[in-house]
């Protein structure tokens, strides 16, 4: 790991087995579908390191349980093609084979409509042979019309095979098996039966989370027993390791070189049922700028560990306001370190913690630590979601104003009463022109609903590091002493 921080070579190590999951549209299966691969491969004795595209936290949970490995997040319009490969190659390291599940729709992206951040866009950049997974419910030849439109969009499609979902019985899987592959001229590699009795359960951000939900584990054994039973895995791991050398472009070295300095600063990160969506990129980033991670409990911990700077990522703390509210210790805690100047970095969820309140659905008001300005009304329609670019202000520890970063926006809450602050950001949304302000800055805080990818720029955690450091040195990012009233 220590050699991939400093130069990454074309190699013929780079030829790693690979393939990605993809689907019709949202709905198809092929998060299930993935799932029972993954842990049916490592069941074969193979090491998998699974993937998902896209700004997605959940699936990435599950797909970590079924492989054995963490997972880890692909994205082609938060990042360039260059730092894909190489967050890929670093992140594949060791592995016998990497398995992507793809994003929505084979061909959705970014809503400007470029293709960026498409499984599309991604198969072309880490020349990803894919698989398509078609529900095939209520229909018959009709079935091969949507795989070869599929083909046909593209005359260079990366679409290697098939995966048909929902078939009602042998006849049905005969018509549908011999539409789709004398249409397209491509295997099916699998027919999977409609199965009610596997579902995987979701709430309003999508499938609960692998943490909490207990039957999960259960579930993945299911699918993988269908697998193995319907879909012809060698012949996914042959067409895996058809793939070329990711010897295209040179790989770039993604990650930052570590701050200079004898103790490594430590960072604490919320790590529990109410604060777990974390890029597990963005962890290794602040690794290794030279921060020593931390994991804690805002809902169990009595107190926040002793830290040089504090990491509030997002989750469901809407879900646990009861407990994180009543659990005043850790809230006192926090707002004693953030007196004396604690650096802290929080996303989302963390955003809504460090707020005054939240007040859930039925208009109760559970006090928070109160760092910032305003209170979090939760509400039960999605209010932005989708990927924004950010500078960072210049107020912000994180850096000066023409720091630029990427991320994603995704929450059903509102936050209400914050008057004229600082905000964190300048924000601009996909396919907008014109920026609009984001999150709060104050003293030692920056936070916002805003997702950031690190790894779209990596000075920001070196910057934290050394927001860090500077901390543990007794002083503010600023330079001033810290107080210890």
């Amino acid at each position: 790991m220590q050699a991939f921080m400093n130069t990454i070579s074309k190699t013929d190590e780079h030829n790693i087995p690979r393939l990605l999951i993809s689907a019709s549209r949202s709905g198809e299966g092929k998060t299930s579908v993935a799932l029972g691969i993954n842990r049916a491969l490592r069941k074969r004795g193979l090491v998998v390191q699974p993937w998902k595209a896209g700004p997605d936290y959940l699936d990435p949970g599950y797909h970590s349980l079924a492989a054995g490995r963490i997972c880890r997040n692909l994205d082609t319009w938060m990042l360039s093609a260059d730092v894909n490969k190489s967050l890929f190659l670093h992140g594949s390291e060791d592995s016998d084979i990497a398995l992507v599940e793809g994003v929505m729709g084979y061909f959705d992206g970014s809503s400007d409509g470029s293709g960026s951040g498409s499984s599309e866009d991604l198969a072309r950049v880490l020349s990803l042979p894919v698989v398509l997974v078609l529900d095939v419910s209520s229909m018959a030849q009709s079935a091969g019309a949507i795989a070869a439109g599929f083909i046909g969009l593209d005359s260079t499609s990366m679409i290697s095979g098939f995966i048909l979902n929902r078939v009602a019985g042998a006849r049905h899987q005969s018509i549908v098996t011999g539409a789709v592959e004398d249409a397209t001229g491509l295997p099916v590699f699998g027919v999977l039966p409609r199965r009610t009795e596997i579902i995987l359960p979701e709430r309003h951000l999508g499938l609960v989370s692998a943490r909490t939900n207990p039957k999960l584990e259960a579930t993945i054994e299911a699918l993988s027993r269908i697998v193995e039973e319907h879909i012809d895995l060698d012949s996914l791991v042959v067409t895996a390791r058809s793939v070329d050398p990711l010897a295209e472009a040179e790989a770039v070295c993604v990650f930052p070189g570590a701050v200079s300095e004898a103790v490594r600063p430590k960072i604490a990160y919320a790590l529990d049922d109410a604060f777990h969506f974390y890029y597990q990129d963005n962890l290794d980033y602040l690794s290794f700028a030279g921060g020593d991670l931390v994991p804690f409990s805002p809902l169990s911990d009595s107190y926040l560990p002793a830290c040089d700077a504090l990491y509030i990522g997002g989750g469901y703390p809407e879900v646990y306001a009861e407990i994180l509210s009543a659990n005043h210790s850790m809230l006192k805690s926090i707002r004693s370190a953030v007196k004396k100047g604690l650096p802290v970095f929080a996303e989302c969820g963390g955003y809504m913690y460090l707020s005054q309140a939240i007040i859930d659905g039925q208009n109760r008001r559970y006090p928070m630590t109160g760092i910032l300005a305003g209170e979090v009304h939760m509400g039960d329609k999605l209010r932005r979601l989708g990927y924004c670019e950010i500078s960072v202000q210049k107020e912000s520890f994180l850096g000066q104003g023409t720091i630029f970063a990427r991320g994603h926006l995704f929450h059903y809450s509102r936050m209400d009463g914050v008057g004229d602050v600082e905000s964190a950001y300048l924000l601009r949304k996909t396919g907008e022109t014109d920026c609009v302000k984001e999150g709060q800055v104050k003293g030692s805080v920056c936070a916002g609903y805003t997702h950031v990818h690190f790894a779209s720029n990596p000075q920001l955690p070196k910057n934290f590091v050394t927001a860090a450091i500077l901390y543990k040195k007794g002083r503010n990012p600023d330079g001033a002493t810290v107080s210890e009233s």
